[in-house]
């Protein structure tokens, strides 16, 4: 096992995961550990990493830094993304269903095919974000 942290854009940690050293995507693993243990993942620097497919349903990741990570087909319904960044992201078949994303920056994102059914886009940047 090893310790995989997970930091703020500041720089200060916010969660450390004990992960399987023969994980092959480690943050992934981290990330999911911390949301089964509720821990609160606002302002995350998450940018580029791999989250395809992850449950994060629910989750607070308000402030968080997600430019250019993979969240294709990622379960998100009634998660909460205020003022967030997801520039250049993959979110292509993602569940955002009543996801708060209230202030998000979505600019260059894909959502392709992404579920948006009730979700809270107020003052949203969605500049050149593509969703068909």
């Amino acid at each position: 096992m090893r310790l995989v942290e997970i930091r703020s854009m500041a720089g200060i940690v916010i969660h450390v995961a004990e992960v399987a050293k023969t994980a092959s995507n480690p943050l992934r693993e981290a990330v999911s550990e911390a949301y089964r243990a509720r821990a609160y993942l606002g302002g995350a620097c998450l940018a580029g990493s791999n989250l395809e497919g992850i449950n994060l349903e629910g989750i607070s990741l308000d402030g968080a830094c997600l430019d250019q990570a993979t969240l294709t087909g990622a379960r998100l319904r009634g998660a909460s993304f205020a003022n967030a960044s997801f520039r250049e992201a993959y979110l292509d078949g993602a569940d955002l269903a009543v996801a708060q994303l209230r202030g998000a920056c979505l600019t260059h994102a894909r959502l392709v095919d992404a579920c948006l059914d009730d979700a809270s886009l107020a003052y949203a940047n969605l500049a050149r974000c593509q969703l068909a």
